[in-house]
């Protein structure tokens, strides 16, 4: 098996497969779904924090106008705040 994710990471230069192989391996057993399982835990994790960045660099934004009624309406009305978003192109 480690050779077939040798060759894998070789041939496309993406080691994640194999990170979350890696992570699982001392298990008795390891299916793919578990290692896809993983790989998209990894992903919500990264989106997560993409989305909490971009949300935080808006409240910044807005706390540098001093707009505090458009802070609550961000963080409560997702209408509103993709409408923020366009506009300070974040």
């Amino acid at each position: 098996m480690s050779e077939l994710l040798g060759m894998m990471s070789a041939l496309t230069h993406d080691n994640r497969f194999v990170e979350s192989y890696d992570k699982l391996k001392g298990k008795e057993c390891v299916n793919m779904c578990e290692v896809l399982d993983e790989v998209e835990a990894r992903g919500i994790a990264i989106g997560e924090t993409k989305g909490e960045d971009r949300l935080s660099k808006l409240i910044t934004i807005l706390l540098e106008k001093n707009d505090n009624s458009a802070i609550a309406l961000v963080t409560s009305d997702k209408k509103t705040r993709d409408e923020y978003y366009k506009k300070y192109n974040l």
